[in-house]
């Protein structure tokens, strides 16, 4: 094989590997008026994306979910008009005590 078509090649693998989409945790809340088919419209296009409803809330209006990072991204546009917000998951700590989410 020439090296010229051998780098091709690995330029070519190398560019599909980037073009897998990062899997992002994140959660979704609403505010406490919004009605359940926003909420439920909200978590069909997490699971039409292949993503994964992780946890539904019941003190809130919402729902943990991990999808691909472009699923993450619509999200933020998609919810932003009902007033909802967005967030990736991440560990918090107080005192130096780390709470896992």
């Amino acid at each position: 094989m020439q090296p010229v078509s051998l780098a091709l090649m690995l330029l070519s693998a190398a560019a599909g590997i980037q073009a897998v989409d990062v899997e992002k945790s994140f959660l979704v809340s609403f505010p406490q008026g919004t009605s359940d088919s926003v909420v439920n419209a909200a978590k069909q296009m997490v699971k039409d994306a292949k993503g994964q409803i992780t946890h539904e809330y019941s003190i809130i209006k919402g729902f943990a979910a991990t999808a691909g990072a472009k699923v993450f991204e619509g999200m933020q546009v998609y919810v932003q008009s009902d007033g909802a917000t967005v967030e990736e998951d991440q560990n918090v700590q107080t005192n130096g005590q780390a709470y896992l989410s």
